[in-house]
């Protein structure tokens, strides 16, 4: 309880005060930042779950956890570094006269790389460990049944690591949804998420403005949290013992 006092419950209790009692909660100027906010984590979730897979289903094969430690990597790398480390790729691309300018488009693909590189190994563990939890004999019984390697990834080990994936879609969701750095770098100008939003205000020292926008990041961020606290309860509750 105390961890969830002063971690959740007392700074959650002071935005809202401050949102709340100095007139500050302009729900309708969040509609813009939070639709921005819901895109970017939506469809980075997506194409970093597909990395995280990629990662997750190489693991299982020999010589392939390299994947992983490669993800670590891009997961303890600050958002800022890597946002650079995206640009100056971008400008080589360029100078090769393989791309045009950096327009709204090649602004958010370079986003969702750079969210796919950052998030990817918090994504493929969950999905590693719902992979181990297909065995040997299944395997053998797929490929007795010839089962290629794809169509035994598609109807055996993708079903048994479903719930593992839904928890790895939540986690990555959560992160994208509070990101700051690698957003206010390459984001298009005319898209805004929560973060940044809250990140302007508190810039200007306009901190009782700032608190309606983190108050949208907590809130926002606490129903996947829920419903996946909720999930792995019904889940360990209907193991076998």
């Amino acid at each position: 309880w105390a961890l969830v006092g002063l971690g959740a419950l007392v700074p959650t209790a002071w935005l809202a005060r401050l949102a709340i009692l100095r007139g500050d909660l302009d729900l309708g100027a969040l509609a813009g930042p939070l639709g921005g906010s819901l895109l970017l984590a939506t469809t980075g979730a997506a194409v970093t779950l597909l990395l995280s897979a990629l990662i997750a289903a190489g693991a299982r094969s020999g010589g392939g956890r390299i994947g992983l430690f490669a993800g670590a990597i891009g997961y303890a790398a600050p958002g800022a570094v890597t946002a650079l480390g995206a640009l100056t790729i971008f400008a080589a691309a360029r100078e090769a006269g393989l791309v045009g300018g950096l327009g709204a488009v090649t602004s958010i693909a370079l986003l969702l790389w750079v969210y796919a590189s950052r998030f990817a190994a918090a994504g493929a563990q969950p999905l590693e460990a719902g992979l181990s939890r297909v065995s040997r004999s299944m395997r053998d019984a797929a490929r007795t049944l010839d089962g290629d390697g794809t169509r035994r990834f598609l109807s055996v080990d993708l079903p048994v690591a479903a719930p593992s994936a839904i928890a790895a879609s939540l986690i990555v969701f959560v992160e994208i949804l509070k990101e700051l750095p690698a957003t206010l770098i390459l984001r298009p100008f005319d898209l805004e998420t929560l973060a940044v939003r809250a990140y302007a205000y508190a810039a200007d020292e306009r901190l009782t403005q700032a608190a309606t926008p983190a108050l949208a990041i907590t809130l926002a961020g606490l129903a996947p949290v829920i419903f996946l606290s909720r999930a792995l309860s019904k889940s360990r509750a209907g193991a076998a013992p």
